[in-house]
């Protein structure tokens, strides 16, 4: 067992009576243990470490009573971003540098070749290049055609951290420590050039590049577009200053962008890039790398935790994952809690890697596909309404291999007044008329299964009273008709 700063030998021969046998004590606690044969395998913090440095320690408990401590080694301090091309992966860190990992087998993924590198902050993968940007200001081109034995083709360096960067055609873009994008030319891959820098006041997070335009999420103006068509002449589009926290992530699919704050996905129509509108808000916390595959948006969220309509649930430290095939219907399909403080993430086929803590995670995201989708709900997942009022809506779903559908209900405080019809395959109604007094608050969670795969989404109904006077319970029904001196009595 560990428990804080001990390793603990338990002999559990007497199933009845187990009894400690062998104990280590340091100043190190101990988080997750395994075991292999006669030796006993550890990560755990050190007594004072930076915050995501951890510890593999390899103990000897061939003498139960007497464990011994052979090999401490510090594993991967703070992974903060990955890449993925083919079967390999590419994972940044903010000590150890640049770990490329065999993934062919995401079940036993192998370490191949290290980089040294000063805090790696991105990494972009495109054919048989990687282009890494550090904390250091190093813009470096690496040739990954062996990956086993990657060489650098290129560098570049800028006065301040580079952080994002997005490559198209023979230019890359760079988010940089300061206020400025940076654009280097990279047609002759072994001499990078910077070619021009843009500021226009808008302090830069991340960056997207689509049909020649720059999509920004500013820590100042929030969405932001820029023309880049020519790198050395840069236009401001738009930018749309709205009631955003800190935005720091940018997507894009098609004609919509996904900005990502502290607290939530925002869902915009960019077809009109002048006029960006939005269209959608998912409450999310936290959020620290997302990227979009296809029909779907990967998010990573750090230590804070998130409350979200789709799963009616709080969770920590996530991989998440939603289909935004319609984005004005964004709505969650995947969850895999992770075992850190999530920082980058990549996505290869159906795997997802995750850089987090000291870990790659690697996540098999191939039951996506088959997770039903939600077609017709109450918008927000939100229902306010006063006592009397009455609520009615449909419910529908659908499921992408044509199977069918059963929507059920569960709440444990609704009362028998309630009506819901869910006799018809793939779609539900729900009618209620409300009454005086009735529970403040409903939390409402509907399922649509296919018996195999089910999504969830969580209805919140808020009630309020309705201020009536007061009234009489009891009191003469009829007449009183009395004579001097008699007495009345009623209640």
């Amino acid at each position: 067992l560990i428990h804080d700063e001990n390793v603990i030998v338990i002999d559990n021969s007497d199933m009845e009576n187990p009894q400690e046998v062998g104990r280590y004590s340091d100043n190190h606690e101990y988080n997750y243990m395994a075991s292999s044969g006669s030796n006993l395998i550890t990560y755990g913090f050190p007594e004072h470490p930076p915050w995501g440095y951890w510890d593999i320690t390899l103990f000897d408990a061939s003498d139960p009573t007497d464990p011994i401590l052979l090999t401490r080694n510090r594993d991967g301090g703070l992974l903060k971003c990955a890449a993925a091309s083919g079967d390999f992966a590419y994972v940044g860190g903010a000590s150890d540098g640049l770990r490329i990992v065999d993934i062919s087998d995401p079940e036993s993924p192998l370490e191949v070749d290290r980089i040294e590198l000063n805090f790696v902050n991105d990494i972009y993968t495109f054919a048989d290049q990687a282009f890494v940007t550090s904390r250091d200001g190093f813009y470096r081109i690496y040739d990954i055609s062996d990956p086993e034995s990657m060489e650098e083709l290129g560098h570049i360096r800028w006065h301040n951290s580079l952080k994002t960067c997005a490559v198209f055609d023979d230019l890359v873009v760079c988010t940089s420590g300061g206020s400025n994008l940076v654009f280097i030319d990279v047609s002759n891959l072994n001499e990078p050039e910077i070619i021009n820098t843009y500021s226009g006041n808008i302090h830069p997070t991340d960056l997207k590049v689509s049909g020649g335009l720059g999509f920004v999420s500013s820590h100042d103006q929030g969405l932001v577009v820029l023309d880049i068509s020519d790198p050395h002449d840069i236009t401001e589009i738009s930018a749309m200053d709205s009631l955003y926290y800190d935005p720091n992530l940018i997507g894009i699919s098609g004609e919509y962008a996904f900005l990502v704050d502290r607290f939530s996905m925002l869902v915009f129509d960019v077809s009109n890039p002048e006029q960006p509108v939005e269209i959608d808000r998912i409450r999310l916390s936290e959020p620290k790398d997302m990227l979009i595959s296809g029909d779907f948006a990967y998010l990573i969220n750090g230590s804070g935790s998130v409350y979200n309509n789709f799963r009616g649930r709080i969770d920590f430290n996530g991989l998440y994952v939603f289909d935004i095939s319609n984005p004005e219907i964004v709505q969650e399909v995947g969850y895999h809690l992770t075992t850190g403080y999530s920082y980058g993430l990549t996505v290869r086929e159906n795997l997802a890697l995750v850089a987090d803590g000291s870990n790659l995670g690697i996540y098999d995201c191939s039951e996506l596909a088959d997770i039903p989708r939600w077609t017709e709900f109450p918008e927000g997942g939100v229902i306010n309404i006063t006592e009397r009022d009455t609520i009615d809506f449909d419910l529908s779903a659908h499921d992408p291999a044509g199977r069918e559908l059963r929507i059920e209900m569960r709440s444990p405080y609704l009362p028998e007044s309630v009506e819901f019809d869910n006799d018809e395959p793939n779609r539900a109604h729900f009618h209620w008329v409300t009454g005086l007094r009735e529970r403040y608050r409903h939390e409402v969670i509907f399922t649509a299964s296919n018996g195999e795969s089910d999504n969830r989404f969580l209805l919140q109904i808020t009630i309020t009273d309705v201020k009536m006077p007061p009234h009489f319970t009891d009191f003469p029904r009829e007449p009183v008709t009395a004579v001097e001196e008699d007495t009345l009595q009623f209640t």
